[in-house]
């Protein structure tokens, strides 16, 4: 069974954790199937500026951010040596059936997909569940640079507190993801985890032992 993994643009600041966790994927992948779906990192940032100066329609910046998705996902590629990238999912699958780490471009196949809705309403985020259901993933992991999911924002109130489990109809009222991820949870019926990308033993833990500190997200 493939396993879907976002790795959340939020991480590419991090040069060094970013490293190692693609370093400890790279090994991982070796036991697990590992798809991964990467963020948009400062490439989409560019195109949300670009968007606000130009005054872009969604269906215009919806397409300049998974290619965005793609800028970065080569970036990640460069970061580890057993590691491959390609722009088919089917490809994916098999690649990464091999035991080799996989990174899904997604430009040439979902960028004039319709089923899709163009809009910010939809990010990386949907895109990974989208692609992991596809695969037939019943787990996806959201790799961000924040432990989980919070009662309210951690960095402003110090009262924040972590959720460990949420429903997916619940998800939307913390808005640490993007809009359409819960129907895309529902849909594919995914069990998705959102941990931090830059505390590496906790996706170990998830995989080896199905458990980790982090949000688990039902569907």
């Amino acid at each position: 069974m493939h396993v879907g993994v976002k790795v959340g643009g939020s991480l590419e600041p991090h040069k060094a954790g970013l490293k190692k966790l693609m370093r400890m994927l790279s090994d991982l992948a070796e036991e697990h199937s590992l798809i991964v779906v990467p963020g948009g990192g400062g490439f989409a940032d560019k195109v949300r500026e670009a968007a606000a100066t130009y005054r872009l329609s969604d269906a215009v910046a919806h397409k300049m951010a998974i290619l965005a998705m793609d800028q970065y996902g080569l970036l990640l590629s460069s970061l580890v040596q057993r590691c491959a990238y390609t722009y088919s999912l089917l490809e994916a699958k098999k690649k990464a059936s091999e035991g080799l780490l996989c990174i899904y471009l997604p430009s040439r196949e979902l960028l004039f997909d319709e089923s899709l809705e163009h809009s910010w309403s939809v990010t990386s985020d949907s895109i990974a569940a989208y692609t992991a259901g596809r695969c037939g993933c019943t787990l996806l992991i959201l790799l961000k640079d924040v432990d989980g999911v919070f009662t309210s924002d951690p960095k402003k109130s110090a009262d924040a507190s972590l959720l460990k489990e949420v429903s997916a109809s619940d998800l939307s009222a913390y808005g640490c993801v993007d809009e359409a991820l819960p129907s895309y949870i529902k849909r594919f019926n995914i069990v998705c985890w959102i941990l931090n990308g830059l505390k590496c033993g906790r996706v170990r833990s998830l995989l080896g032992k199905g458990k980790a500190l982090g949000t688990r997200v039902n569907p």
